[in-house]
C-alpha cells in the first residue's frame, strides 16, 4: 500500500489561486516588506484560539499570556508571575502577578482575570489534566491564590502550558475567533481556512516580535512547497516525505523535536475491568512478552529512514530526552532474534504454519488503531505499515484501522486494542498520566490500564516533593528503578517507536532560528514552535 500525495502541478494552480487573491499578482514575487512575514503552514486550529478549548496546547499562546513559560532549555521561569510562594502541604499556590500588563483592547490585565480564567480553563479544557484542581481566588489585584484538591510539586508546569483569559473580553461564542489578551499579537483578521493575519501588540510587557505582521497561510503541504517555488511566501513548513526537496532562494531549516510517536497497549486480558458495560482489556497485548517483543523487534533506523525521510530519531524509551526520562534502559535496534527467544519461551509458538504464533488457542494477532492519513506532516501511516512487516516476520499479526481519535474513545477501543498516539513535551505529569492508576478514565489517560503499586509511589512521592530535582529523581524511578518501571526492562507498558523533526523552508535573508531553542513538543509543529516566534524577522 503506498501513501498518496497530491500532484505537485496541481498544487502550484491551487497556489496560484490563493496568492493572487491575497496579493493580486501571479509573477514570481521578491520581498521587499521588512516588516512583515507570510507562512505557510497547515494547521489551523480548528476551534480556534480560547484556552478554555485547548489552545494553546504546548505551543505560546500568542494572544494571551502565561503565568510561567518554558525559556529555551525546557525549564519553567515566570511570566505574568512575579512571585509565588507554595504551601509546605504542596496544596496551595500564592502568586503576585506583575502590575504593567496591557490587553491588546488597551484594558488592563490583573489577578482577577487569573483566577477567572483558571476557574474556566480547568472546567472545560482537556488537553491539560487539571484533575486536581479546585479553585483559584483573586485576593487583590496583583495576587491570586490557586488551591488544588491534592498535592503536585509540579503544578508551575500546568501554568506554563495554561494561556490567561481578560474576563472583560470573554465571550464563549465568539472569544476563539478573535481573541483578546496581553500577549505579544493581537488578531487582525482570520479568514477561516485560507489565512490569518497577525499584527503586534504595542502594549505587551515583554520582548517586542521583530516584525509589525505576520501572516498564516492554512495550506496543505504540496501547495506550501508550490508557494515557495513561486517565491510568494516566506516561510514554508513541509511534511517529511517533501523533506528533500531544495528550492532556489530559500535554505531548509530543520526543528529538533520532542514530537514523538508511540502505542498505547492495553495491559490486562480481555474482561479484567469493564466500563459502561463494556468489557476491557485484550489478551494478546495483556501478555508481556509479546510487549517486550514488539518492542525488541522494530527497525526504529530503518523507518526513521524509509518513512520520515532521514527526518527523526528512533526513540526507545517513552520519554527520552527529557528532565525527567530515564537514562538507564538501553537496549538493541532491530533484535528480531531476542524478540523471537521470548516469544518462544513465553509459549507462543506457530504450531499450525500460517505464519501467525498461537499460545492455549489464542492468536498472536491484535488491532492498531491510527488516525487517518492526510495532507499535514502525519507520517502514522507509514510507520504502521512498516510495523506490519516487522511484526510479522517474529509471526505477530498486526492488523491496521485508520480511524479519527474521537470515534475510537467513543467506542472502547481506545481499552481493548492498540492505538498509535503523537505525544512528547517537557511536561513531567506526562508520567503521572501515563502510568499512575488514579488516572484510569481520566479523559483517555493511562489507556493501557496499567497499575504497578510501586510505580505509584514513586509518582505519588514525586509530586509531594520538597524540589523540582527531587521530583524528577522519583519521575525516573517509576521508570525504572532496576526492578520495577514502566519501560522495556520492567512492565513494558508502551511501544515507542521514533521522533520526527519539522521541515521549514525558509527565504534567504529571513531570520528564523532553530538552533539553541526549545525542541519543538508535539500537537501542531506549527504553534508549538512559535515561542521564538518574537526573532521571526528580517536580518540586517
Amino acid at each position: 500500500m503506498k501513501i498518496k500525495i497530491s500532484n505537485i502541478t496541481m498544487s502550484a494552480l491551487i497556489a496560484a489561486s490563493i496568492f493572487t487573491s491575497f496579493t493580486g499578482c501571479s509573477k514570481k514575487t521578491v520581498q521587499t516588506d521588512k516588516t512583515s512575514l507570510v507562512v505557510a503552514v497547515t494547521e489551523e486550529p480548528p476551534a480556534g484560539f480560547n484556552p478554555a478549548n485547548k489552545w494553546p496546547w504546548s505551543g505560546d499562546p500568542l494572544f494571551q499570556n502565561m503565568l510561567y513559560e518554558y525559556d529555551s532549555n525546557g525549564k519553567v521561569v515566570e511570566d505574568f508571575a512575579k512571585d509565588c510562594k507554595v504551601s509546605d502541604d504542596k496544596k496551595v499556590y500564592t502568586i503576585t502577578v506583575r502590575n504593567d500588563a496591557v490587553c491588546s483592547d488597551g484594558e488592563k490585565l490583573t489577578a482577577k482575570d487569573v483566577a477567572f480564567s483558571y476557574n474556566l480553563i480547568t472546567q472545560s479544557s482537556t488537553w491539560v489534566d487539571y484533575s486536581f484542581f479546585e479553585n483559584a481566588e483573586a485576593l487583590d489585584d496583583s495576587t491570586v491564590r490557586i488551591t488544588l484538591k491534592k498535592p503536585n510539586a509540579l503544578f508551575k508546569h500546568i501554568m506554563a502550558m495554561t494561556a490567561i483569559i481578560p474576563q472583560h473580553a470573554y465571550n464563549k461564542e465568539t472569544y476563539g475567533q478573535n481573541p483578546v489578551g496581553a500577549g505579544p499579537f493581537k488578531m487582525k483578521q482570520w479568514d477561516k481556512g485560507e489565512k490569518m493575519i497577525l499584527e503586534a501588540n504595542p502594549d505587551y510587557y515583554g520582548k517586542k516580535p521583530a516584525v509589525n505582521q505576520i501572516t498564516f497561510l492554512f495550506v496543505n503541504t504540496d501547495t506550501a512547497l508550490a508557494l515557495a517555488q513561486r517565491g510568494e511566501v516566506d516561510v514554508a513548513r513541509l511534511s517529511v516525505n517533501l523533506g528533500d526537496r531544495n528550492v532556489k532562494g530559500y535554505n531548509k531549516k530543520i526543528v529538533s523535536a520532542k514530537d514523538s510517536l508511540a502505542i498505547y497497549m492495553p495491559n490486562i486480558p480481555y474482561g479484567a475491568m469493564e466500563k459502561e458495560s463494556v468489557l476491557l482489556g485484550n489478551d494478546v497485548t495483556s501478555d508481556i512478552a509479546i510487549r517486550r517483543a514488539c518492542c525488541y523487534a522494530l527497525d526504529r533506523n530503518a523507518m526513521v529512514k524509509s518513512v520520515v525521510g532521514g527526518y527523526g530519531e528512533p526513540l526507545y524509551t517513552l520519554f527520552a530526552g527529557t528532565s525527567y526520562g530515564t537514562t538507564e534502559v538501553s537496549y538493541k535496534d532491530n533484535d528480531k532474534a531476542k524478540a523471537i527467544e521470548i516469544l518462544e519461551k513465553a509459549g507462543w509458538k506457530d504450531t499450525d504454519g500460517d505464519g501467525i504464533r498461537e499460545k492455549n488457542g489464542v492468536k498472536a494477532e491484535f488491532t492498531l488503531y491510527s488516525v487517518p492519513q492526510d495532507q499535514t506532516y502525519s507520517p502514522r501511516q507509514g510507520v504502521c505499515l512498516a510495523m506490519q512487516q516487522q511484526l510479522k516476520e517474529i509471526g505477530i499479526k498486526l492488523d491496521i484501522v485508520f480511524k479519527q481519535f474521537a470515534e475510537v474513545t467513543k467506542e472502547k477501543l481506545l481499552y481493548q486494542q492498540c492505538y498509535m498516539t503523537g505525544m512528547g513535551g517537557d511536561n513531567p505529569l506526562d508520567v503521572l498520566t501515563s502510568f499512575h492508576s488514579s488516572m484510569f478514565f481520566t479523559g483517555s489517560y493511562n489507556p493501557s490500564l496499567y497499575k504497578n503499586a510501586k510505580v505509584d509511589e514513586y509518582i505519588d512521592k514525586a509530586l509531594t516533593a520538597d524540589s523540582e530535582e527531587a521530583a524528577m529523581k522519583y519521575l525516573k524511578l517509576a521508570q525504572w528503578d532496576g526492578t520495577n518501571g514502566t519501560e522495556i526492562n520492567g512492565d513494558c507498558v508502551w511501544l515507542p517507536i521514533l521522533r520526527v523533526q519539522h521541515v521549514f523552508l525558509v527565504r534567504d535573508g529571513v531570520h528564523f532560528p532553530v538552533e539553541d531553542v526549545r525542541p519543538a513538543p508535539h500537537r501542531g509543529g506549527t504553534w508549538t514552535i512559535t515561542e521564538q516566534i518574537l526573532n521571526w524577522g528580517w536580518e540586517n
